[in-house]
């Protein structure tokens, strides 16, 4: 959904970093975000590491940390007033609230470092075969899927890289 003003809302990032500076400083600030939400089983699950990803969001932002049905739940059923960026885990997370309903135009690719087996697509892309398949599911669902570490950086469109 784009909002008034052009600003996509909410924005769908997949980061295995989850919220660290470059979302809370380099997308928060620029764009400015005022809901971070990571939509994640197992941090919502844990009290410390929930409160942990929670510290790190500064005072004038709204945070919530929940689970994906839970996630899913929320989107569903927010009218989402304020500019709000959804931060997932991994590729997994981002296919499975795409089959629980939400239907999300543009997906982020903002890190997804080296495990073994995976390839290099960017110095911050690391894809491997699984990660490969979701994310070539989700483009033939009409999700355009872009690589974009910060707001200020070049936006490379996966199929683009994919076929390099």
């Amino acid at each position: 959904m784009i909002a008034s003003g052009g600003f996509e809302n909410p924005i769908y990032r997949v980061d295995d970093r989850l919220l660290h500076g470059c979302v809370i400083v380099g997308w928060g600030e620029t764009l400015p975000v005022e809901e971070f939400l990571l939509a994640d089983d197992q941090i919502s699950g844990d009290e410390l590491e929930r409160e942990l990803c929670l510290s790190c969001i500064p005072q004038d932002k709204q945070g919530q940390v929940i689970s994906l049905t839970a996630a899913a739940a929320y989107l569903r059923e927010a009218t989402l007033e304020v500019r709000t960026m959804l931060v997932l885990r991994d590729c997994a997370a981002a296919r499975s609230l795409f089959e629980a309903g939400i239907r999300f135009e543009r997906l982020n690719l903002g890190g997804i470092h080296h495990v073994e087996g995976s390839r290099r697509l960017l110095p911050y892309i690391y894809l491997g075969d699984r990660d490969e398949v979701i994310l070539r599911d989700l483009a033939a669902q009409n999700v355009e899927i872009y690589c974009q570490d910060l707001p200020g950086n070049h936006r490379y469109l996966l199929e683009e890289l994919l076929h390099e």
